[in-house]
């Protein structure tokens, strides 16, 4: 079952929820996190503090005017931001997966599927494994973003976040297990990669300094097969040579990552390779472009810095490999 698209639903709606402050006079996002200045994290520290200024925490649960009024509440029962939320992020995904996976309607027959890791004789080599994994990542930390956005404290939202996106994880391999068409079964192997995902992004929101050394993204290829869905995805762990402060601002180092990731060519649902198999499993070692700290030195500088557009980019290029700006070793398996 293809978790990325259903997932990826209900990030963007919470995410979307987060970022509609950008246009009403706020200048960052809570939960944002600003460059790192050249004085190193300590400086970084200071420097959010004074931002933060000696306004009062606001109270535990209490929701931001410009998060109410930006999402129109109350809509009918749903009166607070936090409410609107999850609601919204979970409904959506389940409309998504109701329209596109279980339109046969379901049955009292519970199927489990054992669908195995990343060998050569599961479905997709092991990709959709780490789909599941990046897109509960990526639910858990937007959706800790958007209810820091309705004044949820910092914990409490991460928490919240993950208990929601395991929640929904677990409900829709249920579903799986009892869908009518029999094409599905629940699968305790995505299930692990769920929560694989949901602990990486609770540990990035709970601990924001990972962010200056680690990475976890995806790279879209347009190599492969037109007609299927895993071929063109790579995902790729990095680790950020920019984080280091022994790397002062002017070693070129600050722009490089060492990379590592995994791709997989040529399954198919069926197991029919009579005609011709094109199966391939790829692991990549090599480095990447720091896109992120290259942009902060070049493009978003001066009245540029901290802008809607330096935003909305640094907060991308924390999920997103783009395409090119890689070079790896890679070790292929055929099949």
């Amino acid at each position: 079952m293809t978790a990325f698209a259903r997932v990826l639903g209900a990030a963007c709606l919470a995410a979307s929820a987060a970022v509609a402050q950008a246009g009403s006079g706020v200048t960052a996002l809570p939960g944002e996190r600003p460059a790192v200045p050249d004085g190193g994290y300590d400086a970084l520290v200071a420097a959010v503090a004074a931002r933060a200024g000696p306004s009062p925490s606001p109270s535990p649960g209490a929701p931001s005017p410009s998060c109410e009024a930006a999402l129109r509440l109350p809509w009918g029962p749903i009166r607070t931001c936090r409410t609107a939320i999850v609601a919204g992020s979970v409904a959506a995904s389940a409309a998504v997966s109701v329209a596109a996976w279980w339109s046969q309607g379901f049955t009292s027959d519970f199927s489990v599927a054992s669908e195995g890791w990343f060998g050569k004789d599961t479905y997709a080599g092991g990709i959709d494994k780490l789909g599941h994994a990046f897109s509960f990542y990526l639910a858990t930390r937007l959706g800790t973003r958007a209810l820091g956005w309705a004044q949820v404290p910092q914990q409490e939202a991460v928490r919240m976040a993950a208990g929601v996106a395991f929640g929904f994880g677990l409900g829709v391999e249920i579903l799986d297990g009892l869908s009518r068409s029999g094409q599905y079964g629940f699968s305790w192997q995505d299930l692990a990669m769920n929560t694989l995902g949901i602990g990486l992004g609770a540990a990035m929101e709970s601990y924001p300094a990972l962010d200056r050394y680690f990475a976890f993204r995806w790279m879209y290829s347009p190599a492969g097969r037109k007609d299927s869905w895993y071929d063109h995805h790579t995902y790729l762990l990095a680790l950020r040579l920019s984080g280091f402060e022994a790397i002062g601002p002017d070693n070129p180092l600050r722009y490089v990552e060492l990379v590592a990731g995994y791709g997989a060519k040529g399954f198919r649902s069926d197991f029919d390779y009579s005609q011709e198999d094109l199966r391939r499993r790829t692991v990549y070692v090599g480095v990447a472009l720091d896109l992120t700290e290259l942009l902060e030195r070049t493009v978003f500088t001066g009245s540029a810095r901290g802008g809607t557009a330096h935003r909305w980019t640094t907060e991308a290029l924390r999920y997103v490999q783009p395409p090119g700006t890689a070079a790896a070793w890679n070790r292929t398996w055929r099949p």
